[in-house]
């Protein structure tokens, strides 16, 4: 029964978007960034880890396991 609720505690904070957009990987080139709260965060996200090597995130593929390349 405490398997259940604490599934349940965890669907519903995914849900309403209470999990945090976290960057996973990051190098000069590459971001890949976890995101429950949608394309836009993560969008955010790998753009601010991009900018670190003065370039910008383009989506190469994902689903809140969001991939990107930093290109110039």
């Amino acid at each position: 029964m405490k398997l259940v609720s604490a599934i349940t505690v965890s669907m519903s904070l995914a849900a309403c978007g209470g999990l945090p957009t976290k960057v996973i990987s990051t190098s000069p080139r590459t971001v890949v960034v976890q995101s429950f709260k949608g394309m836009q965060a993560a969008q955010t996200m790998a753009n601010e880890e991009c900018a670190k090597h003065g370039r910008f995130a383009r989506w190469i593929s994902g689903d809140v396991n969001y991939v990107f390349d930093c290109i110039n």
